[in-house]
């Protein structure tokens, strides 16, 4: 697992998609999977808007998050969770329609995340706050997923 921070959510997505692309991924990973956990992340708001040419493989979220890209498979890894929250001025949504963006998620009562879920990703805003502070007390939805993942339950 891999879970990275702003700037750091683009070095990992960016150098796992050049790996798999380029069929080393394996070599780097031996028989491992890889799942990638990113907070307050850049690549779309930042990056793709404003170097389009460089981060095309980031696809669109036009169509809405069923069929956003890119998906985790796409970049090598079996499985991507992004969170954010709704006042990040760096870092946001990657999947989510810019409309339905900010709604919080919830841990439901069977104890998993009420997220937007759609094959190999999973996407959800951990309410207020700003681009620090993902790993503080108040962001149990995201302890709550890093804790499935570790377990190694997939979506």
């Amino acid at each position: 697992m891999i879970v990275s921070h702003s700037q750091g959510s683009v070095i990992s997505a960016d150098l796992l998609r050049y790996l798999h692309v380029q069929r080393r991924l394996p070599d780097v990973v031996g028989g491992g999977s890889i799942v990638l956990v990113t907070v307050g992340s850049p690549l779309r708001a930042l990056y793709a808007e404003r170097f389009p040419l460089l981060y095309r493989w980031m696809g669109s979220n036009a169509g809405g998050f069923a069929t956003a890209e890119p998906t985790a498979s796409s970049i090598g890894a079996v499985e991507w969770v992004n969170a954010f929250r709704s006042g990040d001025y760096i870092g946001r949504f990657l999947w989510r329609s810019p409309d339905d963006a900010y709604r919080i998620a919830l841990v439901g009562p069977d104890g998993t995340v009420e997220a937007d879920r759609a094959g190999d990703r999973t996407e959800f805003c951990l309410g207020a706050g700003a681009h620090t502070h993902y790993f503080s007390n108040d962001a149990v939805a995201l302890a709550v997923e890093v804790d499935r993942l570790i377990q190694g339950q997939r979506t």
